[in-house]
């Protein structure tokens, strides 16, 4: 994405000609969206980790559970591409 910012609108072209899938509007919304949304439960759980009182298995809960989170924002993000590679 930020080497796709730095292109021309040629260049872009160029790319997106190449790598269609890859350009596709609503892949790069996806993206963007789960992007954000990573960042946010990344810093959540980082507060959760740097309680001063939390004990080692409350921490093996709260990466559980941030990982499970994790892993449904890649699969809704897995799922747009997925559709739209059918679609292609």
């Amino acid at each position: 994405m930020n080497r796709l910012g730095k292109l021309t609108p040629e260049q872009r072209a160029a790319q997106g000609a190449e790598f269609t899938l890859d350009t596709d509007p609503r892949i790069i919304e996806a993206y963007q969206i789960v992007d954000k949304e990573l960042d946010k439960v990344g810093k959540e759980q980082t507060e959760v980790l740097a309680l001063p009182d939390i004990t080692d298995e409350d921490k093996q809960l709260v990466l559980d559970h941030y990982r499970a989170t994790k892993n449904e924002l890649y699969s809704a993000f897995n799922g747009v591409y997925n559709d739209v590679k059918k679609a292609q």
